[in-house]
Parts: structure tokens; C-alpha cells; sequence
């Protein structure tokens, strides 16, 4: 649990749980040389759309089910899609 400013709301502070500051500043470098590495491929049309999930499959909502949303899941099927990447990240995890 972190008490800090939340990345939704900038002028005010909350308790909650969220990803740091230094988590998502990585993910998007990381979504950049992704970008990169694409484009240095040919393709000239990349579109990332950055979906961050937490430890045991915690959504937040400006990082998980905002983007899902923009990819019109709703809800349910946006819940649904990440208990099965948590599902597959733990199977994977586990087995390799």
C-alpha cells in the first residue's frame, strides 16, 4: 500500500494502491524500443496501446481498464482478459 499523490487525481492525495511512478516510467521505455524495433522492421503504421497490469492480476484504472475500455471491452470482458493473462503469465512463470 502507498500513500503518495495518485497518478489519477494530481492535486490531491490518496491512500491506495497503484503502480509507482518508477513502474511505469520503465513501461514506457520499454513500449518505446518496442515501438522502435517495429518501425525498423517496415512497419510504418505502430499503435501501442500500454496495458499495465499489478502483482495477482490488480487492474487500476487508469493504466488497465481505461486502455481496455479505449478497445471497447467492457467491463466484463476487459476482467475477463486479464484473469487469463494472470492465469497464463503464473502457468508460465511456473513452468519455466
Amino acid at each position: 500500500m502507498t500513500i503518495g499523490q495518485s497518478p489519477s487525481s494530481k492535486n490531491s492525495l490518496e491512500l491506495g494502491l497503484w503502480p509507482s511512478v518508477t513502474t511505469v516510467l520503465e513501461a514506457e521505455e520499454q513500449h518505446r524500443r518496442i515501438v522502435a524495433v517495429f518501425k525498423a522492421q517496415g512497419c510504418s503504421k505502430v499503435s501501442l496501446r500500454v496495458i499495465l497490469m499489478g502483482v495477482m492480476g490488480t487492474n487500476y484504472s487508469s493504466h488497465t481498464d481505461i486502455p481496455l475500455n479505449k478497445l471497447g471491452l467492457d467491463y466484463c470482458k476487459a476482467k475477463k482478459l486479464t484473469e487469463d493473462l494472470n492465469t497464463l503469465y503464473t502457468v508460465c512463470n511456473k513452468n519455466c
